[in-house]
Parts: structure tokens; sequence; C-alpha cells
């Protein structure tokens, strides 16, 4: 009787040892930030990520920090976070600095690297790849990948042969965030911290947001400060819901303390009351008190004289009426509006990069900043898709609805244009 309980006390313990390691699933981060290059010096990547872990450290993460930090320390700074790693546990890795790719393979330059010719950087800058292989190595549930590393060229002895970085394959469980599309150059700007970062920092602190909300946010906020300059870019492969802050949790002060207005409304120009924000598109029937059919001169009454005037076969019947400053076209036949378009601000030809983002949004929530696949979400398969001629400015290609058409950026997904019309059909 002793020995069994004796054995029934072993055993207890067993189990509750083991439902304790089940339970006390961590959050751990490895924030790095580099700026004190010798060329090509950086501002705000320390600032990036001293911000970022302490963000990080109020919402329950326990953070490594490193800053100025060579290749060897990034190295076993990486193996050591990745090695204590357990399969319950949530990673994050942050870094803010430099970074190139180079035959397709992304690295991050630490401080120290001696780089003068594109060959360099491939055995003087940590292989991005190697974050990823640690990560997948280790077995944890979920893993958070931010990269603020596609800041303007640092290598002044040559040009890399493809600006940005690479896209790069999520391991299962994997969420990788880049400061921008891919291809494309970051911003470091001028400010306390980028703007990818400031941005996130915002969006990771507002409570109830699923991961993919908070990487959407701080998009529209870089794509809003930057001009549509800068295109935040997010691949994943995730299989389950975070959130860095529940709804049901006190609101976390975000930092750094000043963030910008992400307002999608044009900051110099006033909306017309029969315009607001709040006021849903709908497909089919138009925008706000600006509809379908209506005359050309109830177009003026409402959004007053047109900026600009497009006589499509100078003969007065078919006629463009360009808003710049809302981010609308009314394109009007015989007097009556047949189809209205709502502009990103994207440059897409045909001037469409003088237009400021529209600020409404479909019932269905999707808006001008939003993404292709976002639309297939909302909108399922489409009636009729179609590519713009090759001789386009950008390749762009084309979703149609019942009522309602998206014309996106075939590289980075980004929505150029929204078209409303009675009917799906294609025609600019």
């Amino acid at each position: 009787m002793r020995q069994f309980r004796k054995f029934f006390i072993i055993l207890a313990s067993m189990a509750l040892s083991l439902l304790a390691g089940i339970s006390h699933a961590e959050r751990l981060a490895l924030v790095i930030g580099n700026n004190a290059y010798e060329e090509s010096p950086l501002t705000n990547p320390v600032n990036d990520a001293n911000d970022m872990a302490a963000a990080l450290q109020r919402l329950g993460f326990s953070v490594n920090t490193q800053t100025n930090i060579t290749k060897r320390e990034m190295e076993d700074a990486i193996r050591d976070f990745t090695g204590s790693l357990k399969s319950s546990d949530t990673a994050l890795f942050y870094f803010s600095g430099h970074g190139a790719q180079v035959d397709g393979i992304n690295y991050l330059v630490p401080v120290g690297a001696r780089i003068v010719s594109e060959r360099d950087i491939k055995y003087e800058s940590v292989a991005a790849e190697l974050v990823l292989d640690y990560l997948e190595r280790a077995g944890n549930r979920l893993n958070i990948v931010i990269l603020d590393a596609c800041r303007d060229n640092p290598f002044k002895g040559f040009r890399s042969t493809r600006g940005g970085l690479a896209m790069m394959t999520s391991p299962t469980g994997t969420l990788i965030g880049y400061a921008t599309a891919p291809g494309t150059v970051a911003y470091d700007g001028p400010g306390q911290n980028s703007p990818y970062t400031k941005h996130l920092l915002k969006a990771m602190t507002t409570p109830g947001l699923r991961i993919e909300d908070v990487f959407k946010q701080a998009r529209v906020g870089v794509m809003v400060e930057t001009g549509n300059k800068q295109v935040p870019w997010e691949s994943s492969s995730l299989i389950g819901d975070f959130y860095f802050t529940r709804q049901d949790q006190r609101e976390i002060p975000s930092a750094p303390d000043e963030m910008p207005n992400t307002d999608l409304r044009p900051s110099d120009a006033k909306i017309p009351d029969g315009i607001d924000p709040s006021i849903p598109i709908t497909p089919g029937e138009g925008v706000g008190d600006l509809r379908l059919d209506m005359s050309a001169d109830d177009v003026r009454r409402l959004l007053g004289e047109p900026e600009h005037i497009t006589d499509l076969y100078q003969d007065g019947n078919t006629l463009y009426f360009e808003y710049y400053s809302y981010g609308i076209m009314a394109h009007i036949q015989a007097d009556r509006v047949i189809a209205i378009y709502l502009y990103s601000g994207v440059d897409g030809g045909y001037d469409e990069d003088q237009f400021k983002p529209f600020p409404g949004m479909t019932k269905e929530g999707v808006s001008v900043l939003s993404m292709k696949d976002e639309i297939l979400n909302m909108y399922g398969t489409p009636i009729e898709t179609a590519a713009d001629p090759e001789n386009s400015q950008i390749m762009t290609e084309r979703l149609y609805y019942p009522g309602i058409g998206f014309k996106y950026a075939t590289l980075t997904g980004q929505i150029i244009h929204i078209r409303i019309a009675r009917q799906a059909q294609r025609g600019e």
C-alpha cells in the first residue's frame, strides 16, 4: 500500500509538471537594431529596436534586445534565441537596419561588415533564411518575423542587381512582415522611428486586432504617410489566430508617444457632404450622393468644377470628370454618369498617380487601399478576369463582379482603382 501511494505521488507529480509545461506557453522576442554602419549609417534602427522592445514587453513578451552588433553576435543571438523555444511558445524576431538581396536570397547587414562588392554580402552578412531555418527546427507553434530592413542602398561602391528584399517562403505557422513590397526600398524616416515601425507600434497596441489586421493597419498608415511610395507586405502560413492585445485587455499605451493620423481623407481637400467616408461604396449604384445615371450638371453641383476634363473622342459626348483631390473620376456619356472610378493614388498609368486615395469603402469593408487577396476573400470568384496590355506603364490585371470591378498591380496585388457600373464589364 505504501509503495502504491509512493508510485501515485510520483505519477501525479509527473502529470502536474507536464501540465505546467503546457500551460506556461511564453511570448519570446529577439529584437535587433543596427544603425552604426561605417558606410551609409542610419538614424532610426536603434530607436526602432528600443521602442519595439518596450512595446513588446508591455504586451507580455520576454525580450532580448541587441543593438549595433556584429555578424558573429547576430548569429549567436539567433541561435540562443531559437534554442530556448518550447513547442508551445510564440516567437517574434525583429530586425531594423540595412538589408539586401543577392541571387534571390535576403541578407541582414551587421555592424562592421566589410562589403566592397556584391559577392561580399553573402559572407559579411546574415542570411534571413537562417532565422527561418532555426525557427522551423525549434518546432514552436507560432512565429512572427518582422524585417524593417530594406533601407536605401548601403553600398556606394556598386549597385545591387535588384533593389529591396526578395519574397521568402514562410514555414508553417509563420508570418513574415516586410517594410515594403518585394524589390522596393523602405524609408528610414525623419522622426523617432521609421514609418513602418511607427505604424506597427500603433497597431500592435490596439485591442482586439488579429495579427493580420495589425499588419493591414500598419500598411495603410505607411502608404498614407509616404504617399503610396512604400507599401508594406506580408507572407503568412499561420494556421490560427493571434492577438498582440485582446479586446478584453486594457489598452496599452503605444510607443512612441507621437503618431501620425491615419485617417484616409485627403488632408488639404474638403470632402463634399455627399462623399462622407462613413458612407460605403455601393456596387452597381454609386458612392454616397454620387450616383450612376446622375447628370453632368448634378455632378458639378455635388463636387464642384472638375480639376480636369478629358474629352475621350473630342466630340463632347464621352467625358471624364477628374477630381484629383477626392480620388474620384466620373465617366459621363450622353450627359449621364455611366461609371465611377475611385483611386488609391498608386501610379497605374493614365496620370492616376495624381489622384489622392479615396476615403470610402464598400459595404464588405474593401477600400482602394486593399489588396487583391482581400477582395477575393470578400467577393469570392470573379465573373471575369482580364490582363491589361503589355504596353501599360505597369503590369495590371482586373477582377469583375456584379456592379463593381477592381484593377490591381500584378507584382504587388495593390488595388489601383475601383470601378462602379451597372454591371461587370470590361473597359476603362
